[in-house]
């Protein structure tokens, strides 16, 4: 397992820096320390003492990258890249910031692995990386008259950061990392009776001024396969009838549970959109795929212009008529030939008329689409239930990835359940940064270091999240923060305020279905994807009903009467479907800014340039997999 060799090299790292401390070459991770001259600055803090080294040392960690700032000598006065003075409050400032922030990241890498880290490495660092709570690490800054007895040695606040910096590499290596190690033998000759060793020498490289793109990850391949065409397939409901028809995505076999959506336009948002993953999607229009597939062209904020997410994710598509000879100017392949590379069969020829008049009257249903010979519907070990699967866990990030808005005051932090790339754009173009965590990810642990926080749309069940439920509980208790959900965002909010979910009998999956505010009396045309939806009657008397569904009665929203806390279940971002309710960003933003204005002490948020160096751009290991592997 990855943890084993995880392991070994924390043991590896410990063990450089207990010898390096004995030696006097590594004094400064040590955790053994001298005291210096009284200081009156640092006395009056009660702070740790600077560590004394008996020796010049030959500093082989170097961290380039942050903000741009010289981190060998120490945080004192310096001149930056212009030739201007830089203060050292200015730089004190900003190097705090950057240390917490990077606390915060070694703290999840090591909350996701199962090891232990050696006592000479975890003394040598600023907070204790155990699942606690991260608070301000205590920094130390020297004044001018110890930063002349360091004689060019880094200041605490460097050791720091490299113990901190040697600890993240470590998880960056084993979970899809591309950070700069390089080993080689240290510089300085050891004594006679020292064993050469290896000094580990990180390199962030920084882009301080042109501005980081932040590091790509690996792209794991996708099972593709040649398009099928003019091949018998069948299209099989549990229980229910047997539809055949011919195959014209890819040559494989899967179940799911069959889900219809009346939508007329956007089926590569639709077959993209994560809420889908697992689900067999029948679409109602008759005809599907005569304006071919876009490319996976890229925004400025480097966000999908046409999809959703990377990877188709739904489980397999059914039509009643499928157009191979697209026509579109931004085309760039078929919806077979974009099934195939993606692994996703895809069935045509069959009455889907039919198909959803047994689901609308049946409810949603097990199905299963087989490519070739007829496959027995008696065979129950066929079907895959995904609703007994926890499908968040599949489509959410699995480690923090950023999004940046340039210029922008506020950072949202986002809890990624399966979000649509149209979210984060919706909130990004609109002058907020925003930081993607994992859906388990205990956000009510840091949320004093964001300004707000958005749950996002999701797939499957909403009680498989109890952890997400706990944090958002958690983090309403200990927080007055700004808060907004959408679709399964909005059910994950009202189960952690004590409410109850209910599972629709089909659904609504639609870009037409009328939702009205109930707070105006305004009706808007929404889209929605959901199968699950809140029992209104058992919200809490400090809730109140935000919209309601015009078609069914179902619940679509609910407001806090006296907090900036608010969630909907259909989709304001719309893509596809109508804009009527995208105003819902501005005010949730409005909110934040409100309570960022209200606060009794300004806290500056923004993500660092060394934060935007060390995250990804782009979610992080959310390749589609078989549902019999996600079970």
């Amino acid at each position: 397992m990855w943890h084993h060799g995880l392991q070994q090299l924390l043991n590896d790292i410990g063990e450089d820096l207990g010898h390096t401390s004995q030696s006097g070459q590594a004094h400064f991770l040590s955790p053994t320390t001298t005291s210096t001259p009284a200081s009156p600055d640092n006395s009056a803090r009660g702070a740790v003492r600077l560590p004394q080294c008996s020796q010049k040392s030959n500093w082989t960690a170097e961290v380039t990258a942050l903000a741009g700032s010289p981190m060998a000598q120490g945080p004192g006065a310096g001149a930056d890249q212009s030739g201007s003075v830089v203060s050292s409050g200015q730089r004190n400032t900003s190097q705090r910031r950057d240390i917490e922030q990077l606390a915060r990241v070694a703290q999840f890498f090591l909350s996701s692995a199962r090891v232990t880290i050696p006592p000479a490495l975890s003394s040598s660092l600023p907070l204790p990386l155990n699942g606690q709570q991260v608070k301000s690490p205590a920094l130390i800054f020297p004044t001018a008259s110890e930063s002349a007895l360091m004689n060019g040695r880094p200041s605490v606040f460097t050791s720091q950061l490299l113990s901190l910096s040697k600890l993240l590499s470590v998880f960056r290596i084993a979970m899809f990392s591309r950070l700069a190690i390089n080993l080689a033998k240290p510089a300085f000759k050891p004594a006679a009776a020292m064993t050469p060793r290896m000094a580990i020498q990180l390199r962030f490289i920084s882009q301080a001024t042109a501005g980081s793109t932040g590091r790509k990850m690996p792209s794991k391949p996708t099972k593709s396969t040649a398009p099928v065409e003019s091949v018998p397939a069948t299209f099989t409901i549990r229980d229910g009838p047997v539809f055949n028809g011919t195959a014209f995505g890819a040559n494989a076999n899967i179940s799911g549970e069959a889900v219809f959506t009346t939508s007329l336009v956007g089926y590569p948002e639709s077959m993209t959109d994560p809420s889908y993953r697992g689900q067999i999607l029948v679409f109602t229009q008759p005809l599907i795929g005569n304006y071919g597939v876009p490319s996976n062209e890229r925004d400025q904020y480097n966000l999908l212009k046409h999809f959703e997410s990377p990877h188709i994710q739904c489980a397999g598509v059914v039509v009643s008529d499928v157009a191979l000879n697209y026509s579109h100017w931004t085309a760039v392949e078929s919806l077979g030939e974009w099934c195939a590379r993606e692994g996703v069969p895809a069935i045509s020829g069959v009455d889907t008329r039919e198909i959803v008049t047994f689901l609308r009257e049946q409810g949603s249903s097990l199905a299963r689409i087989s490519i070739g010979e007829e496959y027995d519907a008696d065979e129950d070990e066929s079907f895959i239930d995904p609703g007994q699967i926890n499908l968040v866990k599949r489509v959410s990030t699995k480690a923090p990835f950023v999004v940046e808005s340039p210029g922008a005051s506020l950072h949202i932090a986002l809890i990624d359940c399966g979000v649509k790339e149209n979210i984060l754009r919706s909130l990004v173009s609109r002058g907020a940064s925003v930081t993607v965590f994992p859906y388990n990810y205990p956000i009510h642990k840091v949320a004093q270091h964001y300004d707000g926080v958005f749950i996002s749309n999701g797939p499957g069940d909403p009680t498989h999240c109890q952890e997400t439920v706990y944090n958002l509980a958690r983090l309403m208790e200990t927080s007055s923060i700004p808060i907004m959900g959408i679709c399964l965002g909005h059910q994950l909010l009202a189960l952690a305020v004590g409410a109850r979910t209910i599972k629709l009998k089909y659904g609504n999956r639609a870009h037409n279905i009328p939702a009205l505010d109930l707070t105006t009396g305004q009706c808007h045309i929404t889209s929605q994807n959901h199968g699950y939806a809140i029992d209104a009657s058992t919200l809490p008397s400090d809730f109140k009903e935000y919209f309601v569904n015009l078609n069914d009665g179902s619940n679509e929203g609910m407001l806090h009467k006296t907090r900036p806390i608010f969630s909907t279940q259909f989709h304001p971002e719309a893509k596809g479907g109508p804009m009527d309710s995208s105003y819902l960003f501005e005010k949730y933003l409005d909110n934040v800014r409100l309570a960022k204005s209200k606060a009794l002490e300004y806290r500056d948020n923004r993500p660092s340039q060394f934060m935007l160096d060390v995250l990804s751009r782009e979610r992080v290991g959310v390749e589609p997999v078989p549902l019999a592997s996600a079970a």
